[in-house]
């Protein structure tokens, strides 16, 4: 008999032929996270590169290039070499720091050329950084310049003005970087209408104004654009009209009217 108060224990279930008796699982062992250490920062590197013309022509010999530490984006220090025979030019023992950035600078034929930027990320421990430039020969036929394309935006908020505002994009398609043929004359030159007045450039843009035009002195390089933006009023009345003559060539316009009402 089994004594009164106490209770009789459950008889644990026997497995039936070819199950497998349950087990407990074994509680899952939490992995170590693994720690990756940030390389320290050198205390100077080694910056080398090398001037090269675009048509694999050779270059003259000492070439000045400059070589610009910037940190937080405001210039640190700059350093000056000239370039050898080969265009090779190096810097020794360069004064490094936690996310510091470089630029290598040279002039050639009175364009200004820049490699790409050097991160500290890009640096590896016993290699030099190496800081290539590419410099091309410079063409004043501003005339292989496209208008890749030009947008017309007319407003008549003002009652008897148009607003006329234009953005014209500007491509060099060539192998030359288009320059101004003199100081004193211009890349592009847009003329604007005899009538036109309130003359606005945009907020530091490359161009400037002229009597009745807006010009861009900058240097179109291989490849690039160079956007122009100007706006300007004209009077206006239902019998208006008025014409724009662009110096190059472009390839697609679109014409914005607002406020018709």
């Amino acid at each position: 008999e089994t004594p009164a108060g106490s209770e009789t224990p459950e008889a644990s279930e026997t497995p039936e032929a070819g199950e497998t008796p349950q087990t407990s699982e074994t509680p899952s062992v939490s992995e170590t996270p693994v720690v990756t250490e940030t390389p320290a920062v050198p205390a100077t590197i080694n910056v080398a590169g090398k001037v090269s013309l675009s048509g694999g022509e050779a270059l003259p010999a000492g070439l000045v290039v400059a070589l610009q530490a910037y940190d937080n984006m405001q210039l640190a220090f700059t350093l000056s070499t000239t370039t050898g025979a080969d265009g090779s030019y190096r810097f020794d023992d360069v004064e490094m720091a936690a996310d510091r950035v470089f630029l290598a600078v040279v002039d050639y034929k009175d364009v200004t050329y820049n490699s790409d930027i050097l991160h500290g990320t890009d640096i590896q421990a016993g290699v030099d950084a190496e800081l290539p430039i590419t410099v091309t020969e410079p063409s004043t036929d501003a005339s292989v310049l496209v208008g890749e394309r030009l947008h017309v935006i007319l407003n008549l908020d003002t009652p008897g003005v148009l607003q006329v505002a234009n953005i014209l994009l500007v491509t060099n398609p060539t192998d030359k970087v288009i320059v101004a043929p003199s100081p004193d004359q211009p890349v592009v030159r847009i003329a604007l209408p005899e009538s036109a007045g309130n003359l606005q450039l945009e907020e530091g843009g490359m161009v400037t104004a002229e009597t009745n035009a807006v010009v861009s002195f900058e240097p179109v390089a291989p490849g690039a654009s160079q956007q122009i933006e100007y706006m300007y009023d004209l009077p206006y009345d239902t019998r208006s009209s008025f014409s724009m003559i662009m110096p190059i060539s472009v390839q697609s316009i679109s014409l914005i009217l607002t406020n018709t009402e």
